[in-house]
């Protein structure tokens, strides 16, 4: 579970680094009523000091993308909370210039549980962010009001990115809350503090809070996913891990176009495919969680085939596969990737919106090549 905690100094900061916080929030670019905004200079002070894998996330009331593209080069953050409603044009303009910068967008509920705004069908960004708002003081977050969490729920249930919950979470709500949402990750401004500072002991109860919630998750067997995967080595205990996983994901579509699945020819086709690919067969994994397998290979100096990218059921649907796709893509720019799906396989749709181009179809096959640029 990311854990979020609005900071407001170097001291702040490092406790919050040092105590288990995923992500520092610092307020930059102010348009709405806070007590907590800092200067650019002040945020690249504190930007310097955080440790790896903590990230610094700038958040925004700014609309320009002129202006928080420039804030974001001067401090040096790696992500960007757009915490007003920024159109369109501007959120693509960050991205087109700034790509490896997470987009972080906002999404407000008010206490009933009605969405106040709502986001384009394809917005950009890479997480929703929901909060409360006061709209009496003209505050945008930070406002210490909950409201009904069943929208954020909904939310969640229905997102294919991370989603970020906020809106008066403390030591005493946020596990609740979590069991009900179900989140990827959790922020805490308000929640965090004490006369706009940040308090100590309040922070470590609600990290303790957080952490006991996502431990009743684990132990229930649900696992909120991590987007940022990783890949290692497949070993030969993975064997049967593979094999099951290639079944899943094959079997339909192998008796759809060869007849009935023989289980013993299957097995057998297997061993000589694990074999000779074991050394270029990779585990997917997230949140130190097994979740698939994925096999590629290189054909010649500038080209590619990827030839298994397959998920446990329960984690598809999730961005996983796209995300692994595109790195691929970028880690391989100028070359020729193939890949092939089975005819019928809704894949192709993500093939062919990420460029790859169809070149031949046989009886079961459509196959497919991009190049990268």
């Amino acid at each position: 579970m990311k854990i979020q905690i609005v900071c407001r100094d170097i001291e702040e900061a490092k406790f919050c680094c040092e105590n288990g916080v995923s992500s520092i929030g610092l307020l930059v670019g102010q348009k709405h009523f806070s007590k907590e905004f800092i200067s650019k200079e002040q945020a690249r002070e504190i930007v310097k000091i955080i440790p790896p894998f903590c990230t610094a996330t700038m958040i925004t009331h700014l609309e320009s993308a002129d202006e928080i593209i420039k804030i974001i080069k001067f401090a040096g953050f790696t992500a960007v909370q757009l915490h007003s409603y920024i159109v369109e044009s501007e959120a693509k303009k960050i991205k087109d210039a700034l790509p490896y910068v997470k987009i972080i967008r906002l999404v407000h509920i008010d206490e009933s549980g009605k969405i106040l705004n709502k986001l384009d069908k394809n917005f950009i960004g890479d997480a929703i962010f929901t909060d409360s708002i006061n709209k009496k003081e003209n505050k945008f977050g930070g406002t210490g009001k909950v409201h009904n969490y069943k929208t954020d729920a909904e939310i969640v249930k229905n997102s294919k990115l991370p989603v970020i919950i906020a809106g008066g979470l403390n030591s005493q709500n946020v596990k609740d809350i979590i069991l009900k949402v179900k989140p990827w990750g959790v922020d805490s401004n308000s929640g965090c503090a004490t006369n706009y500072k940040l308090d100590k002991e309040k922070t470590i109860k609600f990290i303790k809070a957080v952490q006991t919630a996502e431990q009743i998750l684990i132990n229930k067997k649900i696992y909120i996913l991590d987007m940022n995967y990783s890949m290692r080595n497949v070993q030969f205990e993975d064997y049967e891990l593979v094999y099951n996983i290639k079944k899943q994901a094959y079997k339909s579509y192998v008796e759809m176009f060869f007849g009935a699945w023989n289980e013993e020819d299957q097995k057998q086709r297997f061993e000589k495919y694990f074999n000779d690919r074991k050394y270029d067969l990779k585990i997917i994994e997230s949140n130190n969680t097994d979740i698939g397998f994925f096999d590629a290979e290189k054909l010649s100096e500038n080209k590619f085939e990827i030839n298994n990218i397959c998920l446990i059921k329960e984690f598809q649907g999730k961005g996983i596969g796209t995300n692994i796709l595109i790195d691929f893509i970028k880690m391989h720019g100028g070359c020729e990737i193939f890949i092939q799906c089975f005819i019928g396989n809704p894949v192709l749709n993500l093939y062919k919106r990420l460029g790859f181009k169809e070149y031949e179809r046989t009886k079961s096959h459509i196959k497919l090549k991009l190049i990268s640029k």
